[in-house]
């Protein structure tokens, strides 16, 4: 098998199918595989969607010398296989990077290197093509360049350059975060996509995948920041060069253990808020900041809550809300959110309270970015407190750090007076540096901490003197730490937390360096986002920014100090009529592009409350009592969610670039691209088709069976009989599996026999048979699991044992089979005055039609891009019905594509159905239903020209069945061939 197009590729994109026979060395043909598959069964299942974050990227890779035996060449390939290291060479850093080149000399590597990041939009769509050196450029495609700016980021006053800063970033990029970059992968394969079958021909028949992934662009940095292997490195070394223990003993290594925690409380307080323990502060170790405000919370709250107050800002992270729970527990005491302008203008202090208030106020809204923190903030509320003091009674403030403090950001408490700072600050470890995780702080101010300790219940190991078994006597001891610090302490949490700021001191530079890096890059961003418009001149757009900083981007972009904003944005995308696209749709194809952010709530639903909802927080409260999750609203009107971008000091200018294209790639509209359904055509007209397939899928979101011709198949009101009748469960989680996360699913086989009354399921080369009609002499288990925003109840039995064990080796998880033998739920789509349509464990309709012509429309958008040899397939989209027009009438253009789209009424035969909707697509299609594996191309063909005005990506159409005889009746069946007439509005 030659193997010499392994030698000095520049290759990227996708999963590519190269066929070595006939090529000589060089002269390199590369030929895109064919790609499928998405479920009915599993559209909505949002919360598997980011298991399909694995993208394809853009890789400079030289194999060696061409001068090495083809051996040595296949030896290194498949080492390469073998694992997720990534080959040796140079990476571009272009924003999608789908390009595909074959070169000859080093020299041609620079110049197309040039090429690509000068020229491109990231995407070259030139699949194939003989290499001859330099003149090779010719041949790739002209691309839009990229829109982005990127210049103007040089020099500034005070001598910061931030290209040169931000070449430091690259290079760290590839030493210390190789979990950031994409991965490549080199098997071979023998006959796996070939029509011969004599095994003489198995050269010919023999394929190379390359598989290469995009590096990942990762934009959720206020979750959680990648971890540069420095720090872990450093962190081990530590661990091992010294032997730490417990140090609540009283051995050696016990008492250098608690000097070296000290050590570190001591370090932290000086690092993050330039407080020392001399000077009246403490620093109590937690689990996280939730864990630090629970604390705080249930001490106060305590003994003496008789009468006390909790207030809150209403935009504050779920976990500051929380603390109303203490308060109003038994009745004691009781809480209140207030607005930001109440807050400041001291409105706490106006409403009646017989005890002291506790005030928790985010030192930055984890959703928006605004910081509420600055140098005047607490000598204001001070101020405020004094002029209208609680009498006999005191207002404490807890503030909330995590969001606030970053790898670029720290807080100094040192400019603000001791008795105006605030009372206790929380905080999270890895918000800062990524690890160690599950560790962070309680800063108390020791002249504040009297109230906490009086009020705490427990006691752990560490925090008692002394105790009597039997009597309630019970001496505690004394000091803040002391008491506050139940059991033992994350001992090496705390050492490594220790190391953290010197690795990232040592890494990154100053601290002002980081936090004006940090700020370019997001007026670069806000920059792009703000300026990007649809053809029509309507904003793609709708900032969530409250402290006006879109405005002053170009301030940004010059590293200007902006107290009032941190760096994350928070927005939404919209359609040209202003409707917003609902997040998810956004975050399921970002996922395809490797490119990860934050959508949903962001656990701040005062956020969603203030500026998507204009203040009222009915649609909240509605969404849930309808079983609506947090980015779908029940009436497809209101979008009670958002997206949310946030920087940190590992990215980079290519990081921000590669966001906005996306953005312009899928979801600026150059021109009217809005898809019709039904209801929005006048004048009936009818067109004839054929069915030309039947699939039933009795194992939901496994493979489906295709019935064979002149095979009857009974309907019933929830769809063909036997269709996703049983489930697999997950025996760890009990949750239902989806091949959304488990594309190896698409390789589980099941097919009902009839006549034997069984259905066979094959995994493999395994195969078992399990009957159709239930043995009630076999102990049977139910369980309850989610369907969309159902709950149902399917059954396992003791006969399906040598299943799961079979499915359980195949898919490499515990799992078992279990059946749903009845309706358990209704189809929330069509006309709500309509009777509710019965579903098994469909998510949404009972059957699901697709139209050939429509899918090889498809093929063709995916073939303008270059990708000649790739089809789509109709088994990408798992519907139930395949109609096309007869071949007498085919003419090879597909008029009559998406004809679907404005359905009215289909008639099968003698059978009605009536259409529910458009089905809304995910990253199933990007799964291979033949098999299993996952690449993006039908996907993202749609996702580009398939939407509507919501944003969502749309293919396929939900039916129900009108019911004219009874099911079991002879005439309720349908067989391929029947005659297909579709009745268009």
């Amino acid at each position: 098998m030659r193997t010499k197009l392994l030698d000095n590729l520049i290759w990227a994109g996708k999963t590519w199918f190269a066929s070595p026979s006939d090529k000589t060395d060089n002269d390199v043909d590369i030929d895109q595989g064919r790609y499928g598959a998405s479920d009915h069964d599993d559209e909505t299942d949002d919360d598997d969607g980011k298991d399909m974050s694995s993208g394809r990227s853009s890789t400079t890779y030289s194999a060696g010398s061409s001068e090495r035996s083809e051996d040595e060449e296949v030896d290194d390939a498949r080492q390469r296989s073998a694992g997720p290291s990534r080959p040796p060479g140079r990476y571009l850093d272009t924003p999608q990077g789908f390009s595909l080149v074959a070169t000859t000399t080093p020299s041609t590597h620079e110049q197309i290197h040039e090429h690509v990041r000068k020229d491109l939009a990231g995407r070259a769509t030139s699949t194939s093509f003989t290499s001859a050196g330099p003149s090779s450029i010719s041949n790739l495609p002209a691309q839009t360049p990229i829109e982005a700016t990127k210049s103007g980021q040089t020099e500034i006053s005070d001598g910061f350059e931030f290209e040169r800063y931000a070449e430091r970033i690259r290079d760290l990029r590839k030493t210390d975060y190789p979990a950031l970059r994409g991965e490549s992968q080199v098997t071979f394969r023998t006959s796996c996509m070939c029509t011969a079958r004599d095994e003489t021909d198995a050269d010919l028949q023999s394929l190379v995948y390359l598989s290469i992934l995009i590096d990942i662009t990762y934009l959720d940095t206020s979750a959680s920041p990648p971890t540069p292997t420095s720090l872990i490195s450093q962190i081990t070394t530590k661990l091992t060069s010294q032997l730490y223990t417990n140090p609540h003993s009283t051995s050696y290594s016990g008492t250098r253990t608690a000097e070296e925690i000290d050590r570190v409380r001591e370090k932290v307080m000086l690092d993050l808020f330039g407080v020392k323990g001399e000077e009246g502060w403490d620093l109590v170790f937690t689990s996280g900041t939730t864990a630090g405000i629970k604390l705080v919370g249930e001490c106060f709250f305590g003994k003496e809550a008789e009468g006390r107050e909790y207030v809150y800002l209403d935009q504050a992270h779920t976990s500051l809300v929380g603390v109303r729970g203490y308060a109003e527990a038994e009745g004691k005491g009781k809480s209140r959110a207030i607005s930001w302008n109440d807050l400041v203008d001291g409105s706490t202090g106006r409403q009646e309270s017989a005890g002291d208030r506790l005030v928790g106020i985010p030192a930055q809204c984890n959703a928006s970015g605004r910081r509420y923190f600055d140098n005047q903030l607490f000598p204001r509320l001070r101020d405020n407190d004094r002029k209208a003091p609680i009498k006999g009674a005191r207002t404490y403030y807890l503030l909330d750090a995590a969001a606030y403090l970053s790898s670029s950001t720290r807080m100094d408490l040192s400019i603000i007076s001791h008795d105006d700072a605030p009372d206790y600050v929380v905080f999270s470890c890895y918000k800062l540096y990524g690890y160690p995780t599950g560790i962070g702080g309680l800063l108390v101010k020791r002249q504040s901490s009297e109230v906490i300790l009086r009020g705490k219940t427990y006691f752990g190991g560490g925090t008692v003197d002394a105790l009597a078994p039997r009597s309630n006597w019970t001496m505690g001891r004394q000091g803040v730490t002391d008491v506050l610090e139940d059991g033992s302490v994350d001992v090496h949490g705390i050492i490594g937390v220790g190391q953290a700021e010197d690795v990232y001191d040592r890494l990154f530079g100053s601290l002002s360096d980081r936090s004006r890096y940090v700020r370019m890059l997001l007026g670069q961003l806000v920059e792009g986002m703000a300026d990007m418009k649809h053809a029509g001149g309507q904003p793609v757009i709708k900032l969530y920014m409250e402290s006006q900083e879109a405005t002053r981007c170009s301030r940004l972009r010059e590293g200007e100090e902006m107290a009032g904003q941190g760096p994350i944005v928070n927005f939404n995308i919209l359609h040209p009529s202003g409707r917003v696209i609902p997040p998810n749709e956004i975050d399921r194809l970002a996922c395809i592009q490797n490119i990860h952010l934050r959508s949903g709530r962001h656990c701040n639903a005062g956020f969603i409350v203030n500026h998507l909802l204009n203040g009222s927080e009915h649609d909240i409260i509605e969404q849930y009592e309808q079983g609506v999750g947090c980015d779908q609203s029940a009436n497809g009107a209101v979008v009670t969610a958002s997206l949310r971008v946030s920087l940190g000091i590992h990215n980079t200018p290519e990081d921000v670039d590669r966001f906005l294209d996306f953005v312009r790639r899928f979801w600026k509209h150059d021109k009217s691209e809005v898809v019709q359904t039904a209801g929005t055509t006048p004048n009936p007209s009818s067109e004839s088709y054929r069915l030309e397939q039947i699939m039933v899928y009795p194992i939901k979101s496994c493979a489906g069976q295709s019935l064979v011709a002149d095979q009857d198949w009974k309907l019933t009101p929830h769809g063909l009989e036997h269709d996703r009748e049983w489930i697999l469960i997950d025996r760890r989680t009990g949750k239902g599996l989806s091949q959304k996360k488990y594309p190896r699913m698409a390789l589980v086989r099941p097919r009902i026999d009839l006549d034997r009354r069984v259905m066979v399921i094959q995994a493999g080369q395994q195969a078992v048979t399990v009957d159709l009609d239930e043995d009630d002499s076999l102990p049977t288990f139910a369980t309850s699991i989610q369907v969309c925003v159902d709950t149902v109840t399917p059954t396992g039995s003791g006969r399906y044992e040598a299943v799961d064990r079979m499915l359980s080796d195949f898919l490499a998880l515990p799992c078992a089979l279990a059946r749903q033998v009845g309706p358990g739920r209704h189809s929330k789509l069509g006309d709500p005055s309509n009777d509710r349509v019965p579903l098994l464990l469909s998510n949404e309709s009972p059957f699901l039609l697709l139209n050939d012509e429509s899918v090889r429309r498809v093929s063709s958008w995916i073939q303008e891009g270059g990708e000649v040899e790739t089809i789509a397939k109709a088994a990408s989209f798992r519907g139930n019905f395949v109609i096309d027009r007869p071949m007498a009438r085919r003419d090879g253009k597909n008029e009559q594509a998406f004809a679907e789209d404005t359905l009215y009424r289909l008639h099968i035969g003698p059978h009605t159905f009536i259409p529910l909707g458009a089905c809304r697509r995910c990253q199933m299609i990007s799964i291979d239903q033949e098999t299993g594996e996952k690449a993006p191309e039908t996907f993202l063909a749609i996702a580009k020209r398939r939407r509507d005005e919501r944003g969502r990506i749309l293919f396929g159409t939900h039916l129900m069945w009108r019911q004219e005889e009874e099911p079991d009746s002879e005439r309720a069946v349908v067989r391929i061939g029947m005659d297909v007439r579709m009745i268009k509005q």
